[in-house]
């Protein structure tokens, strides 16, 4: 094991004054940084729309495909899910030893060429197999960049850097929702599928040509350090002992429930209840819940950044926070009568449940050193993917087929409460792990 995987003795001081004394001087805002968050932000939106597009198609797929609630949560859930989150260990170990420019690139290019492929299937199992073939790829999305962007902002600002990443995605979202709604709506879902898989065919070479790999750990205390990724294990055995990391876990994979609940089932609700078609959900889904995630993912990282000045401990009561106000919106968007305040339900949703992933991601990036950075962050999506996916839409699915059955298309209204109860067990859990995340920084950034 190399040096600086060890436990040594934490720095004295708070971290968050030693860390400001110690990073290397370079400016980060620069037309080099900002052309790369936005190009990550630009293919991170297809990403998400390239799996969200299946719970937007969800109904008119069950339509003409006839399958049952409970195999479309399996198929839009877990057969995505698991291939995503499993893949996305060896695609960081990858990433943490290689160029992450590349493997972005190369995996960015498979997933969009699966999701045009997904048009063209004929049964239930070529279905399947389109979407697990496409959670391979997409787990080249997630590590990758998030490692990057680590590199190329201090501490001090990672979490804003994060949020615009992701703020970015958002307003990408504002745009591909209503494109793909409107597509589906007028030509179908084959169609829809076929149409965002196509820019990747530009964006790929974009990306290796004018983005440059970021030196691993230039912009933590002491500069570049040399160090080997070492093996799983003792990754696994380092991040063990955080226990910061551990509660953020165990807040991930609840708010995970919430939020793949909501993107599995949140277009199939809106049809059955509110009986709209699937130009308007894209509609709804495009100018309301993008809009408001991209509120959220910039107030997250900024209110977390300015306040953890204060006292560490914000990098996580931030994210608290916005999880417990997602439970009380989420009722809303399910029970409320009016359009309006439906529309407010959603709108808030969307907007707290971003606030809190860019704060809670770059805490885990905080928590471990450089060197294991994309493998950690693998490790965090492995878990609470799996686990929030188990719980979450095949959850619903279940639910709606076997004990709401009798409801009809209302079970959905009750199955979905679900996320509500999850969203607030998220936020106690990552209040218990802001306890301990100023020795957990200073942990990971002793040599």
């Amino acid at each position: 094991m190399s040096s600086d995987q060890t436990l040594a003795r934490p720095m004295s001081g708070r971290a968050e004054s030693q860390a400001a004394g110690s990073a290397p001087a370079r400016r980060e805002w620069t037309v080099s940084t900002v052309w790369t968050l936005f190009l990550l932000g630009v293919i991170s939106a297809f990403n998400f729309i390239d799996r969200s597009i299946f719970g937007l198609n969800l109904q008119l797929i069950k339509e003409e495909m006839q399958i049952s609630d409970t195999v479309l949560g399996l198929i839009s859930g877990i057969v995505f899910v698991s291939f995503y989150s499993i893949m996305g260990v060896p695609v960081a170990r990858l990433a943490d030893r290689f160029n992450r420019r590349n493997i972005l690139a190369i995996g960015f290019t498979f997933w969009s060429a699966m999701t045009a492929l997904t048009g063209f299937v004929t049964n239930v199992w070529q279905l399947a197999l389109a979407r697990f073939l496409m959670g391979a790829g997409e787990s080249t999305g997630f590590a990758p960049p998030n490692s990057m962007v680590a590199d190329l902002f201090s501490k001090a600002n990672r979490r804003t850097g994060m949020s615009v990443m992701r703020a970015i995605a958002a307003l990408g979202g504002i745009v591909l929702f209503p494109v793909a709604g409107w597509i589906s709506h007028e030509y179908g879902w084959r169609t829809c599928f076929i149409v965002m898989g196509m820019p990747a065919l530009v964006l790929a070479p974009l990306l290796v040509l004018t983005v440059r790999e970021p030196v691993r750990g230039q912009s933590d205390p002491g500069g570049p350090r040399r160090a080997d990724a070492g093996t799983f294990l003792q990754v696994l055995s380092y991040m063990r002992d955080s226990r910061s990391f551990l509660f953020m876990v165990l807040g991930g994979v609840c708010m995970a429930t919430t939020m793949h609940t909501n993107g599995s089932w949140s277009s199939a609700f809106l049809m059955r209840i509110h009986e709209l078609s699937a130009g308007d959900v894209g509609q709804v889904q495009g100018f309301l819940r993008q809009p408001a995630a991209f509120i959220g993912g910039l107030l997250g990282g900024f209110l977390a950044d300015r306040f953890a000045r204060r006292d560490v401990r914000w990098r996580l009561w931030i994210p608290a926070l916005a999880c417990l106000a997602v439970g009380p919106a989420e009722m809303l968007f399910l029970f409320a009568e009016p359009t309006w305040l439906w529309m407010l339900g959603l709108g808030l949703t969307s907007m707290f449940g971003m606030m809190q992933m860019s704060p809670v991601f770059a805490a885990c990036l905080d928590v471990s050193k450089p060197h294991m950075r994309a493998t950690v962050t693998a490790l965090f999506l492995l878990v609470v993917n799996l686990m929030g996916d188990l719980i979450g839409p095949v959850s619903i699915g279940l639910m709606n087929d076997t004990l709401l059955s009798g409801m009809g298309d209302r079970a959905i209204q009750y199955s979905m409460i679900l996320g509500a109860v999850s969203a607030s067990a998220a936020g106690i859990f990552f209040f218990l792990g802001a306890r301990h995340i100023d020795a957990d920084t200073r942990r990971a950034e002793a040599i």
